[in-house]
């Protein structure tokens, strides 16, 4: 319960550079691997993420899904570092402040639509 009451807060910003966008997918590793698409996101596209790891020497970030309950996965780069795919931002605790305050904002509308509502 802790978990829910306490999430994980996003690290890292990233922001889709490549023209043709990027594919997330379930797992860190690609389509030829066995992992699946799971969204795929345009140019210009803003996505929170935790945490960033290399596997098999490929950078991959996991974003904060929009379906809770599958895992997005995307490829930050190549594996020698050419090729970038997003432009990453590390995240201040006064910009995680900030998320948590208009999530904060955003829950108690709804709280009071929800009473009205009644």
């Amino acid at each position: 319960m802790s978990e829910l009451n306490n999430p994980p807060k996003p690290q890292y910003l990233l922001t889709v550079i490549v023209p043709r966008g990027i594919n997330a997918r379930e797992f860190p590793r690609p389509e030829s691997q066995g992992s699946k698409i799971v969204r795929a996101y345009p140019v210009g596209a803003q996505l929170y993420a935790y945490v960033i790891h290399r596997f098999e020497g490929v950078p991959y970030a996991l974003l904060v899904p929009k379906d809770p309950t599958r895992n997005e996965w995307v490829r930050v780069s190549e594996a020698d570092d050419s090729g970038k795919n997003v432009e990453i931002f590390e995240l201040s605790p006064a910009d995680t402040t900030a998320i948590d305050s208009i999530a904060a904002a955003i829950s108690h509308l709804a709280d009071v639509l929800e009473r009205k509502l009644k």
